[in-house]
């Protein structure tokens, strides 16, 4: 989205804190549990490694400081002794070196209890980099010394030095899981059946005793919670979604560890809701006709508007919720889609849910294969005109998740697609049988692509820890990174 200045008051984290952080420790002490380890309890003395990384500030001529508005290292030092990395790790400002160091302090803590992140994808990242750099990170281990390329400043790296020692015992262990990974794939290459260390999870295996990852898997993330239990987490290793928030402020609060909706918080804001009308194309609203907190019905949509604790008024930043209940006389909602993530090439508007159902089932279905990640352009072909989707995807093999699909996709696997999308959209079939859209188009990219978009979009001054992947993508700039990935 747009790199938007939002105010924030210290009312506002104090709110946050109160009203929503506590209940989320309320939802995990009740909540946790351990597959085989039913004594293990939560609050208890295990360690989180929480991914943040301390962000680069600008300041406005009146001297306010401008920055992401998400956890940071130096909010409260004190409270880092809760986490694996330590206080002079967070000295290091690249993503890719932090995330390293990351890696490395939570394989060090065989006992770790949690794993942090404002969003899921930032968790896969983690697992993607801990996996990548395996050999490296051990190596570390075993010595007590960081690697003379890793590109982190010289004081930095003598102060992360000085304080760590060789855990010879610990550097075997890992060895030991690596090798009998490596093997367990060769195996079920050529069986049918898994064996049971198969089925054991990369992470159940390097921490026994991890319990839970907090980050959000709702919306447009779910895709990256379904790979990380594909590939590297399993299912006995819960991910709870904590909190509905934006920089906006405090919006709703899960209060079950296993859940995946919210219980809107009406202290934290003032709230209106906006029905959607799903056959209008028309994104104004009428203000006299907007809901009131009780007033929601379940099963049906709503934009949010909030009048917030900064003076954001009657503000409409975008969300649409889905009421599924009420808590009290709270309502329950979940997560639909972003109003500027439609597809709307010729007024069929397929949301963001929609589409990822026909592409999710299609991949897995159809195709056999894994989704990584995508997202997807509205073009408009040269000649006749006529539009169609473009969807730009990341595939991996259905045999571990790790190898990447590196091959066109087929026309018969494309029109499989486009069969989807009319089932879950009737205006997008009118509209094809018409003839006034094309079918679509599927562009397979290579490894790593999803990933410069990534970093492109850090260039544009979001923050790390704030990355959401358009799922449609207009930047030209973001395209072009698309288009020279594919594979071709």
């Amino acid at each position: 989205g747009s790199h938007k200045k939002i105010p924030v008051i210290s009312l506002q984290r104090s709110v946050f804190f109160s009203k929503g952080i506590g209940v989320t420790f309320n939802a995990i002490e009740n909540g946790v549990q351990h597959p085989s380890n039913k004594a293990l309890k939560w609050p208890n003395f295990q360690k989180s490694c929480k991914l943040m990384i301390e962000p680069q500030f600008t300041f406005t001529s009146s001297g306010i400081m401008v920055g992401p508005n998400s956890s940071r290292p130096k909010d409260n030092k004190g409270l880092l002794k809760l986490y694996t990395t330590p206080e002079e790790a967070f000295e290091v400002q690249s993503e890719n070196e932090l995330l390293f160091l990351h890696a490395l302090y939570a394989l060090m803590d065989k006992n770790l209890g949690f794993i942090e992140a404002n969003f899921s994808n930032r968790i896969l990242n983690f697992f993607v980099v801990l996996d990548d750099n395996w050999d490296t990170l051990v190596e570390v281990i075993e010595t007590g010394r960081l690697p003379k390329d890793l590109k982190i400043k010289e004081e930095i790296r003598k102060k992360l030095n000085s304080k760590m020692k060789p855990d010879l015992d610990r550097a075997q262990e890992l060895k030991a899981i690596r090798q009998g990974r490596r093997d367990s794939v060769k195996r079920n290459h050529t069986k049918a059946m898994m064996s049971d260390d198969a089925k054991v999870s990369l992470a159940r295996k390097v921490w026994p005793n991890l319990h839970t990852i907090l980050a959000s898997e709702t919306g447009a993330f779910q895709i990256y919670g379904e790979k990380l239990r594909q590939q590297y987490i399993g299912t006995d290793i819960t991910i709870y979604s904590p909190l509905y928030a934006a920089t906006e402020g405090l919006i709703g609060v899960n209060p079950d560890i296993n859940g995946k909706t919210y219980v809107l918080q009406p202290q934290a804001m003032f709230y209106e809701f906006y029905p959607i009308d799903k056959a209008s194309d028309d994104d104004t609203i009428d203000p006299e006709k907007t809901f009131f907190i009780e007033e929601l019905e379940s099963g049906k949509d709503y934009e949010v508007i909030i009048s917030n604790l900064t003076g954001l008024y009657r503000y409409r930043f975008g969300d649409v919720i889905r009421c599924v209940g009420y808590h009290h006389k709270a309502p329950i909602v979940e997560v639909a889609y972003r109003k500027g993530q439609f597809l709307n090439a010729s007024g069929e508007r397929t949301s963001e849910e929609s589409f990822y159902k026909a592409l999710s089932n299609t991949v897995i279905n159809d195709w056999n294969v894994i989704l990584v990640d995508y997202t997807t352009v509205e073009y408009f072909l040269e000649g006749n005109r006529k539009p169609r989707y473009v969807v730009f995807v990341e595939l991996t093999d259905g045999a571990n998740g790790s190898n990447q699909v590196e091959r066109l996709i087929t026309k018969k696997e494309k029109m499989k697609l486009d069969k989807a999308l009319e089932r879950e959209n009737q205006t997008y079939k009118v509209l094809r049988d018409i003839g006034r859209l094309q079918p679509i188009e599927v562009i397979a990219l290579k490894r790593g692509t999803f990933e410069k978009v990534r970093q492109k979009m850090i260039s544009y001054g979001v923050g790390a820890t704030q990355i959401k992947q358009p799922r449609v993508t207009r930047d030209e700039e973001l395209i072009k990174i698309l288009e020279e990935g594919r594979i071709s």
